[in-house]
């Protein structure tokens, strides 16, 4: 299936969270087991049809499926059973899809809509075909260096984007993990389960969102701590990510307890490594402003050896 097309839009999924719904009983009277995938060829919603299982989340699994009733076009199907979540769990899974409808942007997945399956909310959006960098990495080793910056290019104007919406929008959750490259070589943003358009107020973290909206080495420290995030908590993480994918290296292991700051010991050039320090700074003041002044200082650099 060729990458989603932003001009297209899918009306025929509206954001009715009864939409399509199929005779079953509530709660613990699912007709299918919560801790184990589906199996290919199950029908959800009488219309998705299961191919494969992606992952499995906190509260429920991530599906390919092929839509019976669009030309057998493959979708993605993100699923929320009741017996796994709550009413919290529920929210963010709702505000994941709305600004998924939201955005458009050529290497971000559109939202497509919820519908029920019994009492389990589906979430579809468009497909994304490639491999995720993480994965790409423990395969194949270190990106090179000019592959990394390409990586951080693209993720960096992405980021712009999302952090110059009306109101903007907080993905806090950038990790290699969620960078997909697709056959062309476009890098694609996935997974807002974390991310925000709500006014992030200071110290309003709480124990939870240490679990849910962190991931060890990629969460800038202000997020990990439950605190008030920003655009450059975005950036902190999109710095990470990079460094990672062209060390095959945690980056807390390029922190230095000492001084209180990232010191990259690592096959780059002096550019790219002043660049990628100052985007991991602590405190997040002295990170770059903005997207858009990091992705400047990064255009300005000699190209790569």
């Amino acid at each position: 299936m060729a990458p989603y097309d932003p001009r297209t839009r899918a009306p025929f999924l509206p954001m009715l969270p009864t939409a399509f719904d199929l005779p079953g009983k509530a709660g613990n009277g699912l007709p299918f087991d919560s801790d184990r995938p589906l199996s290919p060829g199950t029908r959800l919603a009488g219309r998705f049809e299961v191919i494969s299982c992606l992952d499995e989340g906190r509260c429920g699994f991530l599906y390919r499926v092929r839509d019976r009733q669009d030309g057998d076009r493959e979708r993605v199907l993100k699923t929320l059973d009741p017996r796994r979540s709550d009413a919290r769990d529920e929210e963010w899974f709702r505000r994941e899809m709305r600004l998924l409808q939201r955005l458009s942007h050529p290497r971000i997945p559109k939202g497509l809509g919820i519908v029920a399956h019994a009492d389990m909310l589906c979430a579809l959006q468009s497909e994304v075909k490639g491999i995720d960098l993480h994965a790409h990495v423990m395969r194949e080793g270190p990106l090179s260096e000019a592959e990394g910056r390409e990586v951080l290019r693209q993720g960096l104007a992405i980021l712009e984007h999302l952090h110059t919406r009306t109101p903007r929008i907080l993905h806090r959750d950038v990790k290699p993990d969620n960078l997909i490259r697709d056959p062309e070589g476009g890098i694609w943003l996935i997974d807002f389960g974390a991310a925000s358009d709500l006014p992030d107020r200071p110290r309003e973290g709480n124990c939870r969102d240490l679990t849910a909206l962190q991931t060890l080495g990629f969460a800038a420290p202000e997020q990990a701590l439950g605190l008030q995030s920003f655009p450059a908590s975005d950036c902190f993480s999109l710095a990470a990510s990079t460094l990672f994918l062209v060390t095959g290296r945690n980056p807390v292991c390029f922190f230095d307890g000492t001084h209180g700051r990232y010191m990259i010991d690592a096959p780059l050039s002096e550019g790219v490594i002043s660049l990628l320090e100052r985007m991991l700074a602590i405190p997040a003041g002295a990170r770059f402003s903005s997207a858009r002044e990091a992705l400047d200082c990064l255009e300005g650099l000699p190209a790569a050896r």
